[in-house]
C-alpha cells in the first residue's frame, strides 16, 4: 500500500528533508529500545509519511480519535460498504450494520438517517435533481457486481427496506445480511438492473 507525499524537486534538498523529518521520526522509535523491550510496546505514528518502519497496521485519524463525523456523510457510508459489503439505506438498518465495530462511524439511528439525507442532497446538488436511476453511479461509478436488492425482517411491518451490496463479496447475501443485522432476514430479492447492468434504484431517495 502507498500514499502520496510531498518531496522537493532538489535532490539535494530532498536529501536534507528527509534528514530531519523521516530520519528523526525514525530515530525517536529507536529510542523506545523496542527490540530489548520485556513486553509489547504499542506505538502510533501520527503522520502519513513513508517511513523506513513496518507497521501493523493503517489507520485514519478519526477513528483514532474516535471523530468520524469529520469523514462527512459521504465517508461514512462508503467506509460502512468498504467495511461490511452492504450498505442498507434506511436509518435503523444502517446504524445496526455498524454497532459494535471500532469505526463507530454512527452515534444513534438519526445520525445514521441523516447521513442519508445529506448523501441525497449532495446528489441532488451535484446532478440538478435528485441523480434518479442514476444515483449508485454517480457516487460509486460504474461496477456492475453492486446490486440494490428489497429485503424483510421477520417480524417487520410496513414497506421492504432496500440495500446495496456487493454481489462478488456475498454469494448469500440473505444469510450475510442476517448475521449483520443480527436479525432473520426472510424475503431477499435483487431489484432488476437495467440495459447496462446497473441497479436502477433510485438509492437515497427511498424511504424506510
Amino acid at each position: 500500500m502507498g500514499i502520496q507525499t510531498s518531496f522537493h524537486p532538489d535532490p539535494r534538498a530532498q536529501r536534507v528533508l528527509e534528514l530531519i523529518r523521516e530520519k528523526e521520526i525514525v530515530q525517536s522509535v529507536d529510542r523506545l529500545r523496542l527490540i530489548h523491550a520485556p513486553e509489547p510496546k504499542r506505538v502510533i505514528i501520527l503522520c502519513g509519511i513513508p517511513l523506513d518502519i513496518t507497521v501493523d497496521e493503517l489507520r485514519t485519524l478519526d477513528e483514532l480519535a474516535g471523530t468520524p463525523g469529520r469523514l462527512g456523510c459521504r465517508g461514512r457510508l462508503e467506509q460502512v460498504f468498504k467495511t461490511t459489503g452492504f450498505l442498507p439505506l434506511g436509518g435503523r438498518d444502517l446504524y445496526q450494520a455498524n454497532v459494535g465495530r471500532r469505526s463507530n462511524l454512527f452515534q444513534s439511528e438519526s445520525s445514521a438517517r441523516d447521513a442519508l439525507k445529506r448523501l441525497r442532497r449532495s446528489v441532488r446538488n451535484g446532478t440538478g435533481d435528485n441523480g434518479g436511476q442514476h444515483q449508485i453511479r454517480y457516487i460509486f461509478g460504474i461496477v456492475p457486481h453492486y446490486r440494490v436488492a428489497k429485503y424483510r425482517r421477520a417480524g417487520q411491518r410496513g414497506k421492504a427496506s432496500y440495500v446495496l451490496y456487493d454481489a462478488r463479496r456475498h454469494a448469500d447475501p440473505c444469510e450475510a445480511l442476517s448475521q449483520l443485522l443480527l436479525e432473520l432476514v426472510v424475503l431477499f430479492e435483487d431489484v432488476p438492473a437495467d440495459d447496462e447492468g446497473n441497479a436502477p434504484l433510485a438509492l437515497f431517495g427511498k424511504k424506510e
